[in-house]
């Protein structure tokens, strides 16, 4: 657990390399643990390692179907392959999260680089909007916030 907790520190601080040593840590120590899978994921698509992300985040989504942030996470993944059809439905699916704000928002990204453009100026403007989720963004973003 100290391992991924450090390595969210590393990540804050924009040291994404040091993050992902302590995320494989994480791993290493515990495979089933989701959230560092995740974050490892996370980390894996951030350095452009997008094969290894989609591995560790379809271990996730198969141990846990209903982790949303798993999905969005494997979404963006798959949106910066150009795998624009399935990241939409991840972000679809990954919409029923708690806290959608982020999601809808890079959901949105998806639909305009597909052209999309009514669809996602619907979908920035719901995310701008949505009070109850502190990761929204104040304006639509160019790149996901969270990642």
């Amino acid at each position: 657990m100290s391992a991924d907790i450090r390595g969210g520190a590393f990540w804050e601080m924009g040291q994404h390399e040091e993050a992902l040593g302590d995320f494989n840590r994480a791993v290493e120590l515990d495979p089933d643990n989701a959230e560092a899978l995740v974050n490892r994921g996370l980390a894996y698509v951030v350095l452009g390692h997008r094969d290894a992300a989609l591995a560790d985040l379809n271990q996730v989504i198969e141990l846990n179907p209903d982790q949303g942030w798993a999905i969005a996470v494997r979404g963006e993944a798959l949106r910066v392959m150009g795998r624009h059809e399935e990241a939409l439905a991840d972000f679809q699916r990954a919409e029923l999260d708690p806290s959608p704000g982020v999601i809808i928002a890079v959901r949105g990204e998806a639909l305009r680089v597909m052209g999309r453009h009514e669809e996602a100026l619907a979908d920035f403007q719901r995310a701008e909007l949505d009070p109850n989720d502190a990761n929204a963004p104040s304006r639509p973003p160019q790149k996901p916030t969270r990642w």
